[in-house]
């Protein structure tokens, strides 16, 4: 009776899911988002430090759009130029030869 009541007061303790607002899949080894990917949920942070070749791609997944932007930055820390900025989801971009350092989910690319 003891261990019942200890499991059911650590369930009752464990959050609720909350739905997942924004998903990006990074590809480091494919131009077309094929392949494996790295996964970057707003659970993350606004910025993250995530290296992808330029021989990548990016795909958003889940956003709310005209708020979510995925944006590849050539600098750590979100720093640098921005220069691959998606804002519709489902459609692969190929990072172009210019290898990311980071990645920010927001609108901070627009100042």
């Amino acid at each position: 009776m003891k261990l019942t009541l200890v499991l059911v007061a650590a369930t009752m303790a464990l959050a609720q899911d909350e739905p997942v607002t924004f998903l990006a899949q990074l590809y480091s080894d494919s131009t077309d988002c094929t392949g494996s990917y790295y996964a970057y949920p707003r659970s993350f942070g606004g910025c993250i430090n995530k290296e992808v070749s330029g021989g990548g791609s990016a795909k958003l997944l889940i956003a709310n759009v005209g708020s979510d932007f995925l944006t590849g930055w050539t600098e750590p820390d979100c720093k640098g130029t921005p220069f691959l900025v998606i804002g519709n989801t489902v459609e692969c971009d190929a990072l172009g030869g210019t290898v990311a350092k980071s990645w920010s989910n927001d609108q901070r690319v627009f100042g």
